[in-house]
């Protein structure tokens, strides 16, 4: 096998997922966190809306690499061939991911967020207006407490479920073992 195809899906593995879902989730609540020390200052405890857009866009980002790092784990063979498979990209709809995925369940409330989130990450996330005219201009949502404590939920139980699936390895596709893998983060979020 190509040293280089090999060395893409060793890089793959759902540790490399869930460490970049890390950072963006870390980074979604460093502006959270700003944002809130802002409009204390103030006299307000509402989330600052000149940065939900970009909150929602983190944390949209942040849910799309666990449930891609999930998918993977459930069928490695999404990485044959030394790349993505095409249920993997292009498409920024997370509530279409969670149909793919059998291991997990979703709730109502999370299901709402993923759509919320999925019209922002190829839209207003990202862009004072919509990629294309025939998508129309949908309402923007403004993040709240209430949606911080779904996305938290969330990347919790993706995070776990992605390290319960794969902590002990997984054998992908061209005949390349993923190594088993431990996480501190996630090892504390079992506990609490």
């Amino acid at each position: 096998m190509d040293n280089n195809k090999q060395k893409y899906i060793q890089d793959a593995m759902p540790q490399k997922w869930f460490e970049y879902a890390n950072e963006l989730f870390k980074s979604a609540e460093l502006i959270w966190a700003s944002s809130n020390r802002l409009n204390h200052i103030s006299g307000t405890i509402k989330f600052c809306s000149d940065t939900s857009n970009t909150y929602f866009l983190l944390m949209g980002f942040s849910l799309e690499n666990l449930l891609k790092g999930v998918m993977i784990c459930e069928n490695p063979e999404l990485l044959n061939e030394g790349m993505l498979s095409n249920k993997l990209k292009g498409n920024h709809q997370l509530l279409d991911y969670t149909k793919q995925i059998e291991t997990i369940s979703f709730s109502r409330e999370e299901e709402d967020l993923l759509q919320i989130l999925g019209e922002a990450l190829p839209n207003w996330g990202r862009y004072p207006i919509p990629t294309k005219h025939k998508r129309g201009f949908k309402k923007r949502t403004k993040a709240d407490q209430y949606h911080r404590e779904i996305f938290i939920r969330l990347f919790r139980k993706l995070s776990i479920s992605m390290y319960d699936l794969s902590c002990s390895g997984i054998e992908a596709p061209e005949g390349v073992s993923l190594h088993g893998w431990s996480n501190s983060e996630i090892d504390l979020m079992k506990k609490t």
